[in-house]
């Protein structure tokens, strides 16, 4: 028998914070009328050859607001970055396609097939890809 630990898939993220292609270059913040910040979407934008890509690199949103902020706040960073351009915005998620898929994302990439998973309230299991996605502007 192999043991459990044999059939896992290990997935390894490593990154170069110093890497200027990565750095952040736009924020958004979502706060409260207090000011309280209850999440932000950051990322970075690059120019290659002409065109401007935008990568998508953190998304947070406090478990207590409203499920409209975050629709919200991504519809704000990506009227931002088309407005500033942007052909194609590109993002990694291990549990958000669904999510991203309505707002226009398309998989581009399928790194990890099963790499999470939830049970419903109804006792179904349902299993999440680490993907990359993106979303293409009409410039």
């Amino acid at each position: 028998k192999v043991p459990d630990w044999k059939r896992c898939t290990l997935y390894l993220e490593a990154v170069n914070e110093q890497d200027e292609k990565i750095q952040p270059t736009f924020v958004l913040k979502l706060t409260d009328e207090k000011g309280i910040l209850n999440g932000g979407m950051c990322g970075s934008v690059r120019e290659i050859h002409g065109e401007r890509f935008a990568y998508i690199s953190t998304v947070v949103v406090d478990s207590y607001v409203p499920k409209s902020a975050g629709s919200l706040l991504a519809i704000t960073v990506l009227d931002y970055l088309k407005q500033e351009g942007v052909k194609c915005a590109n993002l990694g998620t291990q549990t958000a396609g669904r999510f991203y898929e309505k707002i226009g994302f398309s998989i581009t990439h399928r790194i990890v097939k099963k790499l999470r998973s939830r049970i419903t309230d109804d006792g179904s299991i349902i299993f999440n890809d680490l993907v990359i996605m993106a979303k293409m502007f009409s410039v």
